[in-house]
């Protein structure tokens, strides 16, 4: 229980000393996803898709219908946009909650399974890449929900790990297949939630070894994908342009020549 208790101490001094949302540090990109969860809400799509981020204004969405049960789409919006400090804190907050139970859950599980408290450790100090982007915790923004994605997955793959590695026992074909699924919803939602999850959409795939599960994998991350950006679908053609922008050198992000991926770095 040391690192959840360390990781709370760290986000209650992050909260202290992050401030309000509306200052100009912290407003971007906060603001932009309540307010695109504010449209998802009210049953327009959202414009804010450079992420992609669906994943997260779905989540607010849903939080914002639920403190608005029986209000009409205008004063879901006023109610938004007069309490949207509070939403934010809540949102945060519920971020906050996921993490933490997933950094909880999952090292007691590993320690139970493991029956050595270094593995459990191990897992937990993954938190330590967040790095400069610890004051992430205390926002509502892509980092804690890819983060709270990033550690379910890792708890996925290592008691995918743990079954037999002679083979594939009777009995253990369907929880090969469960593994598959449920590594391609983590993968899929963390993908779409901001697409420098790319690198960890493989990490699956190298765990896997039959090839049918393999490609079971990628079939039910595609759909799952899909379905993520379901609210973003008329967006596509910005986020292609978006994505054509982010991965090659223009005025926007680079003024050299030399040619390589400039806007990324």
């Amino acid at each position: 229980m040391v690192p959840p208790v360390i990781l709370v101490a760290v986000y209650l001094a992050v909260k202290w000393v992050t401030g309000p949302y509306y200052l100009s540090v912290n407003f971007d990109p906060d603001y932009a996803y309540l307010f695109n969860a504010l449209d998802l809400a009210v049953g327009l799509a959202p414009t804010h898709t450079d992420h992609p981020g669906t994943p997260l204004q779905l989540i607010g969405a849903a939080w914002i219908k639920l403190h608005n049960i029986g209000a009409s789409d205008v004063d879901t919006a006023a109610n938004t946009i007069a309490n949207s400090e509070s939403r934010l804190e809540q949102l945060n907050q519920l971020l906050f909650f996921l993490l933490f139970s997933a950094v909880t859950a999952a090292g007691l599980l590993i320690y139970r399974r493991a029956q050595r408290i270094f593995p459990a450790l191990l897992y937990s100090a993954g938190l330590l890449f967040l790095g400069g982007n610890i004051y992430c915790l205390g926002r509502f923004n892509p980092e804690p929900f890819l983060v709270c994605d990033w550690f379910l997955l890792g708890l996925v793959i290592f008691f995918h790990g743990r079954m037999d590695r002679a083979g594939e026992p009777p009995g253990r074909r369907n929880a090969s297949l469960v593994f598959a699924i449920l590594a391609a919803f983590l993968a899929a939602t963390g993908l779409a939630a901001k697409i420098n999850s790319a690198p960890l959409v493989l990490l699956p795939l190298l765990v896997v070894r039959v090839w049918r599960y393999k490609l079971a994998y990628l079939s039910c991350a595609s759909a799952f994908l899909a379905l993520c950006l379901i609210p973003a679908y008329c967006q596509l053609d910005r986020m292609s342009g978006w994505r054509t922008v982010l991965a090659t050198p223009t005025e926007r992000f680079s003024h050299d020549d030399t040619g390589y991926f400039n806007s990324v770095s």
